[in-house]
């Protein structure tokens, strides 16, 4: 009898800003340029604070004394092509700025930052690792956020976040998910504020999607959005907080072994190999492509008031990750009315549906409210003032989010 892997809780505090994401993508096609059939990605995101002690922007608009903080992207690398070897690579260290901004006169507080991220698609399969330490860097995300400043202010400036996973993943006649002989860490410093995390995702693709569609998927990728995905396993440490969901929730202590000690705190994977059945109906066109995704740095979502433009890259709020899904029809849609049937594993689930258009911009709360266990049909939802085009709706349903594109006629 297989031993199943529980989810514990550990005890952890501080904060640095340093973190750094990237993927590869295999597909069983090869298409155009955003259809390449493999694909590796890597970026890095800066984190800098601006604060004005006297609550008065220089024109004299009140924002408040809590420090702004905003992400902005410092590296970015990608290679795809229609055949191996792909190889992506972003590193970055140095010293960073804050802003004071005292009336008319302008301060900088001064910290350093130090973050490595490479993915690699070669003949032995994906080789993905991510490294940051005592940096205030992030994985891609960009936004902007008010933080809280007490809690800030007690955030520790020290930790590192670390990942390094490799093997060969695949999918087998567009219906099995292979995963042989994965190795590696997902891990963090034990009583810190970073959180590292692992995923394998399966999404569903259609050779023949436009230009437009293929690069609006793309584009959403780099903020850390995939759409159409059937399928999602994760490894993720974080303050208080460690998962293993999908295919890992179900391995034995020798195949998936929890790091815990006065260092650090995560998962070693012991080669782990397994095939998983997917069972995916597929229309004419569709396939289905494995992602690998790697991602870490600074948890700084116990310190967010108010966020702004919207990012991917926050560690989870709780322990709850069900599979819930969703799917919205008549898409395209051309009458101004949208339908969704959503699915939640628990009873009396919180839902919300949100509008992004493909830069991430939010454009409006389209839906809010509860459904119950099962399949829920939520009907005419009223999408009349979206604009015309590739629109983004992200679905949340209890702590679990999904995001899918739909085509406004």
């Amino acid at each position: 009898m297989r031993k199943v892997l529980t989810i514990i809780a550990i005890t952890l505090a501080c904060h640095y800003q340093a973190s750094a994401d990237g993927w590869t993508v295999v597909r069983s096609w090869c298409g155009g340029f955003f259809h390449q059939k493999y694909q590796a990605f890597a970026q890095i995101s800066l984190l800098t604070y601006t604060t004005y002690p006297t609550g008065y922007n220089q024109v004299g608009q009140y924002v408040g004394t809590n420090p702004k903080g905003a992400w902005s992207n410092i590296c970015s690398s990608e290679d795809k092509a229609c055949s191996r070897v792909r190889t992506a690579t972003c590193s970055r260290s140095g010293t960073g700025h804050d802003v004071i901004i005292n009336g008319g006169w302008f301060q900088g507080g001064l910290f350093n930052y130090n973050s490595y991220i490479q993915t690699v698609l070669d003949f032995s399969g994906q080789h993905v690792t991510q490294s940051n330490f005592n940096g205030r860097t992030k994985t891609g995300a960009e936004g902007t956020y008010e933080m809280d400043a007490d809690k800030l202010a007690n955030f520790s400036e020290r930790g590192f976040s670390f990942g390094d996973v490799s093997g060969p993943v695949d999918i087998v006649n567009d219906q099995q998910l292979v995963i042989n002989n994965l190795k590696g860490t997902v891990s963090i410093a034990n009583s810190s504020n970073y959180f590292s995390k692992f995923k394998i995702l399966v999404v569903k693709e259609n050779e023949n999607e436009t230009d437009e569609q293929a690069q609006a998927s793309d584009s959403l990728r780099h903020l850390g959005i995939f759409l159409n995905v059937v399928d999602s396993s994760e490894l993720s440490v974080s303050k208080n907080i460690v998962t293993a969901t999908g295919v890992f929730a179900g391995l034995t202590e020798s195949e998936l072994s929890q790091i815990q000690n006065a260092d650090s705190a995560g998962f070693n994977l012991n080669n782990i190999s397994l095939t998983k059945d997917l069972n995916v109906q597929l229309a004419e066109g569709e396939h289905l492509t494995v992602i690998t995704y790697i991602d870490g740095g600074l948890d700084i979502s116990s310190a967010v008031l108010n966020q702004g433009n919207p990012s991917a890259r926050m560690a989870p709020a709780s322990t709850t990750v069900t599979a819930q899904t969703a799917h919205f029809y008549p898409n395209p849609v051309s009458s101004g009315v949208l339908n969704c049937d959503v699915e939640s594993k628990v009873d009396d689930a919180n839902v919300s549906i949100t509008a992004f258009d493909i830069l991430g911009r939010q454009l409006g709360e389209l839906y809010s409210g509860k459904v119950t266990r099962g399949v829920t049909s939520i009907k005419d939802i009223n999408v009349s003032n979206l604009p015309k085009g590739i629109q983004i709706l992200k679905v949340k349903v209890g702590d679990y989010i999904t995001s899918h594109q739909i085509t406004v006629n």
